[in-house]
C-alpha cells in the first residue's frame, strides 16, 4: 500500500525517517511531503482552557508544537505571574502526559 505522510522529515545520522522505516517494515511504500507552512490558531481558546485547570482532568501534549502553543499562552508577564502563583500547582496535581521523545525533551512550562 502507498502511504502519503504530510510532516517534516526527521533528518539525522540514524538513517531514514522513522515513520518511513516503520511503514516499510510492514510492506508499505511511504512518500514524505514536508509541511509548507504552519500557523497557530485558537491560542486564545487554549489560554482560556489552561487557566481553568479545575475544569479538566489532565493535559496531553501530542507534539512539540502543542507544548510551544502552551508556552506562547504564557508569554505576557501578567499571565506568567498568574500561572506561577495559582495555576501551575493545580496542573501539577493532575496527570500530564507527552507523546514522543521530541515532546518529552522540551523544558517544563
Amino acid at each position: 500500500m502507498r502511504v502519503l505522510l504530510l510532516k517534516e522529515p526527521k533528518d539525522g545520522d540514524s538513517g531514514p525517517d522513522p515513520y518511513i522505516k516503520e511503514l516499510a517494515s510492514h510492506g508499505h511504500k511511504a512518500t514524505l511531503i514536508p509541511v509548507l507552512s504552519f500557523k497557530f490558531v485558537s491560542l486564545n481558546t487554549l489560554s482560556d482552557k489552561l487557566f481553568q485547570p479545575d475544569k479538566h482532568g489532565g493535559l496531553i501534549f501530542t507534539s512539540p508544537r502543542a507544548a510551544e502553543a502552551a508556552q506562547m499562552c504564557l508569554e505576557s508577564k501578567e499571565r506568567r505571574e498568574e500561572w506561577n502563583k495559582t495555576v501551575k500547582d493545580k496542573w501539577n496535581a493532575k496527570s500530564v502526559y507527552v507523546v514522543g521523545k521530541a515532546t518529552a525533551a522540551l523544558d517544563d512550562l
